[in-house]
């Protein structure tokens, strides 16, 4: 991608937020010979885990509530994904000439490899490792990395012209981009984070970014069903491929029957059929179509494209099945953030299911979710600051349906362990994220995990 040469050579550079993308950063930046300055909202104590891998390195830190009173006389500053942008000391900064950027910004300029970017809604995480087990596949030289948990600023010594990259990008890390992958898919997009964007087209807008840089000689794969995805066709300025689970396509990849299909330049593949894969759910048929048309036009072979698609028994969090206890499915979903992806979770589900949800408020609506719930559950066990809202969603439709309400996640596995018989489920698929609980989604299957496999026999 080519880099554009910067010169931190003892430049005044702050570095905002220390966390898992920033941590490579830091260490890249002071290995170039800039003169960085740590800021965190939080405490030396709760950051000892990075803190640590820091150790050896010459920095100054700003920790702790004002934090960014001191954020003066800077010349380049790295702001963590997710932050908003408009804060009065940033405003000051801007004015008084610093440049801003982001870690993922950085990677893009310095990249020198072929990337392949992924956003969207849902279904990001697994067709981004997806798509990384197809192109690894053939290519040796792929890295994978992004949002996906992996900043690849460390990695970027290994890279050259022919590495592979595969990059998980959310709308926080696309909102401030100027360049855009070589080959850009968007696998949906719908109401997502708006406890953090001004706007549902802002949302929209930061998505666009993947899209918005491209050049002529690159590629483009959106999502043929989503009605945004498909009103961005005209943001492509390359090559545009679709995907589709409900319409044939003459260019892309659909489905057809049980039958997944790719049709490229005149030329029809079977990659393989819907019973021989091991995921569950339409939303994962999309995530494998998707997948293997990015593999295809990246010159991965037909074999390779379908010998992942059949083996892959899905990402850890994700519709992940933990136990079968006396006849009882317990399945971690605990990716599921939104709604949308707590829908997507429960219809795929062919057993009655006991539904674990509820969590942090993101600002979304409970509507679809609850007459989803109503006709697919036989309960729901809910928890968080958003329990009211769901409550109060599913009363609308049936006033007597089944709720048990806890206070505690161990009170909520327990519940739903209470209420299940064997020949049935129960779903972790909180349809919100994790924050009012846990430090992230992580943290949350984890928990969900170790509960369920301490149950006894």
């Amino acid at each position: 991608m080519g880099g554009k040469m910067v010169d931190y050579l003892n430049k005044e550079t702050a570095v905002i937020g220390l966390a898992v993308s920033n941590t490579p950063l830091i260490r890249y930046l002071v290995n170039q010979g800039a003169r960085v300055t740590v800021f965190d909202k939080k405490t030396s104590t709760d950051l000892q885990e990075y803190l640590g891998k820091l150790a050896d390195l010459k920095l100054n830190y700003c920790l702790g509530e004002d934090y960014l009173t001191h954020l003066n006389g800077f010349e380049y500053i790295f702001v963590t994904p997710g932050m908003k942008k408009d804060i009065p000391e940033f405003q000051k900064a801007r004015e008084t000439g610093a440049i801003f950027s982001s870690e993922m910004e950085l990677f893009l300029e310095k990249c020198p490899g072929r990337i392949i970017g992924i956003t969207g809604s849902s279904g990001k995480t697994t067709t981004t490792t997806l798509i990384g087990l197809m192109v690894a596949s053939e290519y040796p030289a792929t890295f994978i990395g992004g949002n996906i948990g992996r900043s690849l600023m460390d990695q970027l010594p290994r890279m050259n012209a022919e590495s592979r990259v595969i990059l998980e990008l959310s709308s926080f890390q696309l909102q401030s981009l100027k360049q855009s992958p070589h080959l850009a898919i968007i696998t949906n997009i719908t109401p997502n984070h708006l406890d953090m964007h001004a706007s549902m087209e802002e949302y929209i807008d930061a998505k666009s970014n993947i899209l918005r840089y491209q050049g002529p000689d690159d590629v483009a794969i959106l999502n043929y069903d989503n009605e945004i995805t498909h009103n961005l066709r005209n943001l492509v300025r390359g090559r545009l491929v679709y995907f589709s689970r409900k319409q044939r396509l003459e260019e892309g990849a659909y489905l057809e029957g049980d039958q997944l299909v790719i049709s490229l330049e005149g030329k029809t593949e079977l990659l393989t059929t819907r019973g021989n894969l091991k995921l569950l759910g339409d939303h994962n048929v999309e995530n494998i179509l998707t997948a293997a048309l990015a593999g295809r036009l990246s010159n991965v072979s037909l074999s390779s494209l379908t010998k992942v698609a059949e083996e892959f028994n899905g990402v850890e969090h994700r519709l992940e099945l933990v136990r079968d206890l006396r006849g009882v499915f317990y399945y971690n979903d605990s990716i599921s953030t939104t709604p949308d992806r707590a829908i997507a979770g429960l219809l795929a589900m062919t057993k009655p299911t006991v539904l674990i949800a509820g969590g942090y408020d993101k600002r979304l609506p409970f509507d679809s979710l609850a007459s989803v719930i109503v006709k697919k559950c036989k309960c729901l066990v809910v928890l968080g600051v958003t329990a009211p809202l769901i409550i109060k969603a599913i009363k609308a439709i049936q006033s007597d349906f089944p709720i048990i309400s806890v206070t505690t996640f161990e009170q909520a596995v327990a519940a739903a362990s209470r209420m299940v018989a064997p020949g049935e489920v129960v779903l972790l698929s909180p349809a919100c994220a994790s924050y009012d609980m846990f430090k992230n989604y992580r943290e949350r299957g984890l928990l969900f995990k170790k509960l369920v496999n301490a149950m006894n026999p």
